[in-house]
């Protein structure tokens, strides 16, 4: 049904709908598992499945069905509105974890990030400071079993020694994917250079509460779990005794 919906290149909202009813049962038949998967002749029919055109994707207001590889899962809503019409998102949220372990779709958080800036440059021994001091508990936090299911520890290989914070006037955050990069249109606060061990900031964020809150929202993009946000911006305005106090009871 998959691939005679795709031949025929339409596909209104019931017709998307039974698609994802398909979906669903065909997510809930593998989750289930059996002999079956081991027949040679279903494995052929599936990586024909997963290969072929056959899996509908949003791309800005029209369906297309396309590869598994061409899809992309929505994992980030700002990400997505950058993206959009730009490559084919998957379109059933609630069947995501299908689309990652089943069709090796890939998602929208996992985009490469780069950046540019503009002026400046100069090293900032302050900020420096600050983020070398709580640099140990952010590794905590993200190898920590509360978190470590949501975090990419992939980056903290590159990142176990506490970055150099510059300042410069201007950050431009660039995202790419499945070959189409996009360029963020809203000024970056702060940007993480994992490659080179730098963390680029605004210039013109002042005191510790508004870097604090620059440098969390920007950990969090590049390790994975939200929380990382707040609890940065805990580690770098709280005494000790406090920060660990709040912690240790959400699970750190």
């Amino acid at each position: 049904y998959l691939r005679q919906v795709a031949k025929s290149a339409k596909c209104d909202a019931p017709i998307l709908a039974r698609v994802g009813a398909i979906c669903r049962r065909v997510a809930n038949r593998l989750g289930e598992g059996g002999d079956w998967q081991d027949d040679s002749a279903w494995q052929t029919e599936w990586l024909r499945a997963k290969t072929g055109p056959t899996w509908p994707g949003r791309l800005g207001d029209k369906v297309v069905f396309v590869s598994s590889s061409q899809l992309v899962v929505r994992d980030n809503e700002h990400r997505a509105a950058l993206f959009e019409g730009k490559v084919a998102l998957w379109p059933f949220a609630e069947l995501d974890d299908f689309a990652i372990e089943y069709l090796d779709v890939g998602r929208l958080s996992e985009a490469t990030r780069s950046c540019t800036t503009r002026g400046g440059g100069l090293l900032d021994t302050t900020a420096t400071t600050w983020v070398a001091g709580i640099w140990h508990f952010v590794i905590a936090f993200l190898q920590s079993r509360a978190w470590q299911p949501q975090a990419r520890l992939e980056s903290t290989d590159l990142a176990t020694v506490s970055p150099a914070v510059n300042r410069v006037d201007a950050i431009t955050a660039h995202y790419k994917i499945l070959a189409v990069e996009v360029v963020d249109p809203e000024p970056a606060d702060a940007f993480f250079d994992t490659a080179h061990g730098r963390l680029w900031l605004r210039q013109d964020l002042g005191g510790r509460a508004e870097i604090a809150e620059a440098i969390g929202n920007e950990l969090a993009q590049v390790f994975g779990p939200d929380a990382l946000s707040e609890f940065v911006r805990d580690a770098l305005e709280k005494d000790r005794p406090a920060l660990l106090k709040k912690w240790s009871k959400k699970g750190l």
